[in-house]
């Protein structure tokens, strides 16, 4: 069933007669409802994200967000989330201008790290130089070929103004089953394969982000270890248990056959 109520908002293939559905200030859901709703309802192993701009998220926005892809990635150890971002820095930047766009675009994504472990582990920031578009895309990874299950393609950014309809936004959502799908599918995937390619998961960005999230990790190597360590006690208790159990069972059967054990 379709995310949107409003008939009137629909592009219909007629050839296909499937929908695709226009997000926009003016009418229907915000691209935050629509994201949400979309990740409560896949199967996919992962979630790309690739914006100009991720900065200015508010609490309740970046709360919501952060909540819907924890939900998502809790399902399954396998799910991944890559946000890509633009790197908007220039050779030409005064001091103050590098430092702002270095805060603009750092901030969001160490936040993230901080909301849940999960986000920690098994999200991949990746800074691409001079991006500028738009996408959020979800993929069935089964080998030996990715599979497009839905995406969302427009005009917003990872901002409060995008995510709530503020600006007057316009993306358009191809759903899941939408036959538009296979047809963008290789294409898309070729667009997010050269930012992955042209990007950089390491350098001077992501030493911002270790900076700002040096404390929650430093927390979460510490709850980790102490789940190793109970780990390793249950499993050792277990194992005593075992032992016990084994030992009790050989007593029963020498005592069954008349054999008798040296005190």
């Amino acid at each position: 069933m379709s995310l949107f109520a409003p008939p009137n908002h629909t592009l219909v293939d007629q050839q296909t007669r499937k929908t695709m559905q226009i997000i926009n200030a003016y009418y229907g859901t915000t691209l935050l409802e629509a994201i949400v709703l979309a990740l409560r309802n896949n199967s996919g192993e992962r979630f790309d994200v690739g914006v100009g701009f991720a900065k200015y998220l508010s609490g309740e926005t970046f709360n919501r967000f952060g909540a819907a892809v924890d939900d998502w990635l809790k399902v399954s150890n396998s799910r991944t989330f890559r946000l890509f971002i633009g790197d908007q820095r220039h050779p030409a930047d005064k001091p103050d201008e590098r430092s702002s766009k270095i805060r603009d675009c750092t901030e969001v994504a160490a936040n993230l790290i901080k909301f849940s472990r999960n986000l920690e582990e098994r999200m991949e920031v990746v800074f691409v130089p001079k991006l500028h578009a738009k996408f959020y895309s979800m993929w069935s990874c089964a080998q030996p070929h990715c599979q497009l299950e839905w995406a969302i393609i427009g005009s917003s950014n990872l901002t409060d103004a995008a995510l709530t309809e503020k600006n007057i936004e316009l993306d358009v959502y191809i759903e899941p089953n939408d036959s538009q799908l296979g047809q963008i599918q290789n294409m898309l995937a070729a667009v997010i394969a050269s930012a992955y390619s042209d990007g950089d998961s390491w350098g001077v960005l992501h030493d911002k982000i270790d900076l700002l999230t040096a404390k929650s990790r430093w927390e979460s190597d510490k709850e980790r270890s102490g789940e190793e360590d109970e780990a390793e006690i249950a499993a050792e208790e277990k194992a005593q248990e075992q032992r016990l159990a084994e030992a009790q069972a050989r007593a029963e059967s020498d005592s069954e056959l008349g054999i008798l054990r040296p005190d």
